[in-house]
């Protein structure tokens, strides 16, 4: 069965990640827009038709000041803006200091980068092909997945 193609915002300060994700998902979706700072996926973000938004955590936020925290930044500003788009957080880390903020701004699943490229890009394909979206389910998904970090962090 072929999957629609549908809008995705990849916000990724490392370049070459940034094609190699667009690469890999540029058969599901034929339109992604890629950027590496706040500013300019704040202003992609309100202004496009997207169906999901992929955020590195560590992004810039407007030229070349780098913020370890960007994505986080992003993340509050792109629920204020459409909370029905799902925001995934691209992720080195699973720490639950760094990852339950992430939750508390409007993520809705993280994806860790040290599972490897092809588990991530898996988990993401599945992300393209389950729109469009129960909201209420993915609440229920998303407080599921608080609850195990919340566990994780005691």
């Amino acid at each position: 069965m072929a999957v629609r193609k549908r809008g995705i915002l990849l916000v990724e300060d490392d370049p070459v990640q940034g094609l190699v994700y667009q690469s890999a998902l540029s058969r599901l979706s034929s339109e992604i827009s890629i950027t590496n700072n706040v500013e300019d996926a704040v202003r992609i973000f309100a202004r496009s038709s997207l169906s999901l938004c992929i955020v590195d955590l560590g992004i810039y936020l407007a030229g070349n000041t780098y913020d370890k925290k960007g994505g986080l930044n992003f993340l509050e500003q792109a629920k204020a803006i459409n909370p029905s788009i799902p925001l995934i957080v691209l992720s080195a880390t699973r720490d639950p200091e760094i990852l339950l903020p992430c939750f508390e701004a409007g993520c809705h699943d993280y994806i860790l980068k040290t599972e490897g490229f092809e588990q991530a890009v898996d988990r993401l394909e599945y992300w393209i092909r389950s729109y469009p979206y129960d909201m209420p389910e993915l609440e229920s998904r998303k407080e599921k997945v608080i609850s195990a970090l919340k566990r994780e962090s005691k």
